[in-house]
């Protein structure tokens, strides 16, 4: 069977976006270009399940979306929502 235009291979639905207070006060501080990209990517995850995405090691249910040089590291708080937890310039992201 070959695939078409009309079948989706993977059926992706939109989960909600939930900014934590830390990661909106984050959003705050960047620069309005900034801000709009971290915000594009964080709506293409939450939309169609897009990003450059890993999990984090050593940790058990967390996982970091890349924006250029900036990382939004989250968690899904239940099987419909993503829960943002901080946005970080890679040179801080991974420290704590």
């Amino acid at each position: 069977m070959s695939p078409s235009a009309d079948v989706r291979w993977l059926d992706v639905a939109a989960v909600d976006v939930v900014l934590s207070t830390r990661a909106r006060r984050d959003l705050e501080r960047l620069d309005p270009q900034t801000n709009q990209r971290v915000r594009e990517a964080l709506r293409r995850l939450g939309d169609e399940g897009y990003g450059d995405v890993v999990k984090l090691a050593g940790e058990r249910d967390r996982y970091r979306l890349r924006i250029g040089d900036w990382r939004a590291e989250y968690q899904y708080g239940d099987p419909r929502a993503i829960r943002v937890i901080r946005v970080r310039h890679r040179r801080e992201a991974y420290r704590d």
